[in-house]
Parts: C-alpha cells; sequence; structure tokens
C-alpha cells in the first residue's frame, strides 16, 4: 500500500472508531448476519491492513464479508 492510501486508510480509520455502533443494530441479523460480528471483522481486517499486507485468510474474510454486506445493503 502506498503511504498516501495508508494515510487515508489512517485517517478515515480514525474517523471511524468515533462512530458509536447503531444501538439498533446489537440483535438485528439481516441475511443472518450479526452485525456485532460484521463490525469485528471488518475492523480486524482494517487494523491489520494498517500494519501490512492481508494475508490470505484476511484477504478471504474481508472478501466473503465485502459480499455480505453487499447483500444486505
Amino acid at each position: 500500500m502506498t503511504e498516501a492510501r495508508l494515510d487515508q486508510l489512517t485517517r478515515l480509520w480514525d474517523e471511524f472508531r468515533t462512530l458509536r455502533f447503531p444501538p439498533g443494530f446489537y440483535q438485528r441479523e439481516p441475511e443472518g448476519e450479526c452485525m456485532v460480528m460484521m463490525d469485528m471483522v471488518l475492523a480486524d481486517c482494517v487494523s491489520s491492513a494498517m500494519n501490512g499486507p492481508l494475508d490470505e485468510r484476511y484477504r478471504d474474510m474481508l472478501q466473503a464479508r465485502t459480499a455480505a454486506l453487499g447483500e444486505i445493503l
């Protein structure tokens, strides 16, 4: 990842982390997906990406969660 992209990711991640998880989503599971787990997995992927390239496991998790989120939205 280029330094400019890492800076952008860091800035966006810092902004995102200040947001509260929407209270109405704690018990929601649209399309059978737990929103709390979705948030945790995606946060783990972003955090890992900030520390270097994602390995195959993280790329697979990110791709699966992104596809699931696309279905939900």
